[in-house]
């Protein structure tokens, strides 16, 4: 009787999943959801443009297969999409060099991309390179005047800065496009405060506050509402705020992160 071979075959498996996600489900549990979601369709795209096949999916794990190694270690620096991908990953694990470095490889190839030029600016801002990103931001707003994305950064990272006038102008010109955009709407609170208007700045960031999920955005807008209320003499409905934001940031990403 023939003896039956063994049939054998060279592959390589990804596993991945995601660092502390029951925390992250305890503290926010459709903010979680969602960001892996926009994460998982990231990961998915980069399988599948390498040939890989994603054969498990079990809560926020994923496992693919590549029939081919060299498939996939492989990425096309002639492909501006993979290139912006592989950005974001970067981005998402706190590898901010090279995230700006793969974006500004895509826009080399493909320099039309507002949202390329935006996620770079973003970047950026995180390493503290101001006038790099405020070049980036208007390079987006350059290719397109209604990128409500670009203009509502833009606008806070002039507001971080104490650059007022440039900061509700940007606001300002994003909401033409994009009415009540929580982000461009805290920007002016957080103006008001800066100039010194605090009633103002404390019925923006209350207007604003029950409408926002938690996230960074909510977490920031908190402090400044504490500040606010410090300000005016209101400590014991500061501390509350605070103790609110403190929860907040235990949940969010302690590397890479999208901003606000």
């Amino acid at each position: 009787m023939e003896e039956t071979g063994v049939k054998r075959k060279l592959t390589v498996i990804l596993a991945a999943d995601v660092e502390g996600y029951s925390r992250l489900m305890g503290v926010d549990e459709e903010a979680t959801h969602k960001t892996l979601r926009a994460y998982r369709e990231i990961i998915d795209g980069l399988i599948a443009r390498h040939d890989g096949r994603v054969f498990s999916t079990a809560g926020d794990s994923v496992v693919a297969e590549f029939g081919s190694a060299v498939e996939a270690v492989r990425l096309d620096p002639q492909d501006a999409k993979a290139m912006a991908t592989m950005g974001t990953v970067h981005w998402m694990t706190g590898k901010l060099e090279l995230a700006a470095k793969a974006y500004r490889s895509s826009l080399t190839l493909r320099p039309a991309e507002p949202g390329v030029h935006t996620n770079l600016a973003m970047v950026l801002q995180k390493l503290n390179q101001f006038d790099q990103a405020v070049e980036s931001y208007k390079s987006a707003l350059a290719i397109d005047p209604t990128f409500a994305d670009a203009n509502g950064h833009l606008a806070y990272l002039y507001a971080s800065r104490n650059q007022i006038s440039g900061a509700r102008k940007a606001a300002a010109a994003g909401l033409k496009t994009k009415s009540g955009d929580p982000l461009m709407l805290f920007v002016l609170g957080l103006c008001d405060r800066l100039e010194g208007d605090l009633e103002a700045a404390k019925a923006q960031f209350l207007s604003l506050e029950p409408a926002l999920p938690s996230g960074r955005l909510l977490f920031e807008l908190l402090q400044e509402l504490a500040k606010v209320l410090e300000a005016t003499g209101e400590a014991d409905e500061a501390a509350k705020y605070i103790a609110r934001a403190d929860r907040i940031k235990a949940g969010l990403p302690t590397v890479g992160g999208a901003g606000l």
